[in-house]
């Protein structure tokens, strides 16, 4: 799914990251990765890089007790 994210401010390099993913049965579990060797299993997290800049993140979505990912 696309995600939704927004810079919070143009000095603390804080981004809120929205998560647009829907399970039409259980509940999704969560791993972003910022790719800064940082992780959040939030469904919407806010995360502060050191650097501003281009980052790659993901989001690694399950829902178990499936095994899919």
């Amino acid at each position: 799914r696309v995600l939704f994210r927004s810079m919070l401010d143009c000095h603390s390099n804080e981004v809120q990251f929205s998560n647009t993913s829907a399970s039409t049965k259980g509940t999704l579990s969560y791993k972003w990765d910022f790719g800064d060797g940082r992780f959040s299993t939030e469904e919407n997290p806010r995360h502060r890089f050191a650097a501003s800049g281009m980052h790659e993140v993901s989001l690694e979505l399950s829902n178990p007790p499936s095994v899919c990912s």
